[in-house]
């Protein structure tokens, strides 16, 4: 039997509330800025907040969609913590995708701040 979560709302605003453990688990990336600048050929002047706020929305919003969400968190798991080998050569594909999709969002971000 497959369990269905319920979004809490906040009916005064009609916004989704994010718990705690869902703020803790948007807080972890599978890939830092550092990385994606070694890995691209994004320089060095781009603001790092900037550039974690793209990763991270490329990896909860896209990554997400194509991976699901049960196993980009335990992306997330063994990136932080080290597991089986199968996840590293998993995070080392999502790597390359999310770096591709974070020059994409970088160039909307920083053209309409």
């Amino acid at each position: 039997m497959k369990v269905i979560k319920k979004r809490k709302y906040n009916m005064a605003t009609n916004n989704t509330m994010i718990t705690s453990n869902q703020k803790a688990q948007a807080g972890r990336l599978i890939i830092t800025p550092d990385e994606v600048r070694t890995l691209s050929n994004i320089s060095d002047n781009v603001n790092s907040k900037v550039l974690a706020a793209a990763i991270r929305t490329v990896q909860d919003d896209e990554l997400m969609l194509i991976v699901g969400e049960p196993l980009l968190d335990k992306l997330k798991d063994v990136k932080e913590n080290g597991g089986p080998e199968i996840y590293t050569e998993v995070i080392e594909k999502a790597k390359m995708f999310i770096i591709n999709k974070v020059i994409a969002e970088l160039i909307v971000m920083i053209n309409y701040k």
